[in-house]
């Protein structure tokens, strides 16, 4: 992690160099969202500026061991309007899938070298950039996993293409070998679904703080660190009682029905009665948190179509939180900032009252959302008033000096 603290720095060069280092860094923490193939009438409603890796699932093989994808192209508009610098990976297989399609495809080196060209030439032809492994429980005893994986990434690799996987909180299954999981570019840990409507017997919370750094412990001695994402459930299980589950609820159903649901984790208290459990804001951003501390390369979601698009968004809460821990340090005395945190207009003063020239905003991205140049005053007046809540960044220029300020929108 870069610990450098930028102060007003003399060196033009050697700024710029820390500046892009700064964004570079801050573009390494990972922010995985899934997008099913039945969310696509929401994908104009998910803010994917605030996003690094999209994974479109799921795709499968048909009977005749041929890969059925549903139509990208209305994720791969919304993302082009916002973020077109996001990386898109393909998501095979699933929580649900047909295992009989799936046995044959896997079963010789044949049908998976058949099934592997029309993984790499989907990547090719959408422009995409890679495939996410999801090949779950029913595949935890199948002997042909790892040769599938080993040959999916040699294919992969010579396309300069990504290959991930999406992994249980607590297991490693006995048919990954130690060459497969290396294989993962990244492995997205989904730490959810303890327990869930398939046990109402075993009622409670399905992805609580203590599940994480189970999760984390565990994959830590099996995976490096930088290559772990932790995974967050944008929704709700519910039990009723010992033999009865309730309906689950997105977050954004959630949240719509009470907003005051949007900071606990469990709606209900009596074990005889309806009880919901999920993540609220403050234990998604704890997780952000132990992730950031634990050196992980960054977090995971199931599913972005089930956020609350507004306010209360979870996404926001996790762009949020970590923007905030991968802020450097700032020198207090090198500039003035008021009010910060702003609603609204921002003031920019620097302390040795010489004249602003110029004024870059940067989003927690590194994008550049506002100049404003041919300043000649000491202070810099800068509305901020059609900008999303969170962390911007402005580079100040005075006197062939620069310095980089830390704004936050509230």
């Amino acid at each position: 992690m870069l610990k450098t603290t930028l102060t007003l720095l003399k060196q033009k060069g050697a700024y710029l160099f820390l500046l892009i280092s700064t964004f570079m860094t801050a573009q390494t923490n990972r922010v995985v969202g899934y997008v099913p193939d039945y969310r696509l009438y929401a994908v104009n409603q998910i803010d994917f500026t605030k996003i690094t890796h999209v994974n479109y699932s799921f795709g499968n093989p048909d009977a005749s061991g041929n890969l059925v994808v549903t139509d990208i192209t209305p994720l791969k508009n919304a993302i082009a309007s916002s973020n077109p610098s996001i990386q898109i990976l393909l998501s095979i297989g699933g929580g649900a899938v047909n295992v009989t399609h799936w046995n044959a495809v896997l079963a010789s080196s044949s049908s998976r070298a058949t099934f592997i060209t029309q993984l790499v030439n989907y990547t090719v032809t959408n422009a995409i950039a890679g495939i996410d492994v999801d090949l779950e429980w029913d595949f935890a005893s199948n002997t042909n996993y790892s040769p599938f994986v080993l040959e999916l990434k040699s294919a992969l690799q010579a396309e300069n293409k990504l290959m991930t996987a999406a992994l249980p909180g607590g297991t490693l299954f006995s048919v990954i070998t130690p060459q497969a999981l290396a294989a993962f570019d990244f492995v997205n840990i989904m730490a959810y679904d303890y327990t869930g409507p398939w046990q109402p017997g075993s009622p409670g919370q399905h992805s609580s703080y203590a599940h994480a750094q189970s999760a984390i412990s565990f994959w830590k001695s099996h995976v490096t660190a930088s290559k772990l994402n932790l995974g967050v459930p944008f929704y709700s299980h519910s039990f009723v009682n010992a033999t009865t589950t309730g309906p689950d609820r997105s977050f954004g159903e959630i949240v719509a029905a009470n907003s005051a649901y949007a900071d606990v984790d469990q709606i209900g208290t009596d074990p005889n009665n309806y009880n919901e459990y999920y993540n609220g804001r403050p234990t998604i951003a704890n997780k952000v948190t132990l992730a950031h501390n634990e050196g992980l390369g960054g977090m995971m979601i199931w599913e972005l179509g089930q956020d609350a698009f507004n306010q209360y968004s979870l996404l926001t809460t996790i762009a949020n939180t970590m923007a905030t821990l991968e802020t450097p340090a700032f020198d207090a005395v090198a500039y003035h900032v008021s009010p910060n945190p702003t609603q609204d207009w921002v003031t920019l003063s620097l302390s040795n009252n010489q004249p602003i020239e110029r004024v870059e905003i940067y989003d927690f991205l590194g994008k550049i959302i506002r100049v404003v140049a041919d300043n000649k005053d000491t202070r810099c007046r800068i509305n901020l008033s059609d900008c999303e809540k969170g962390m911007y960044f402005a580079k100040v220029r005075s006197e062939s000096n620069e310095t980089l300020i830390k704004i936050i929108k509230q």
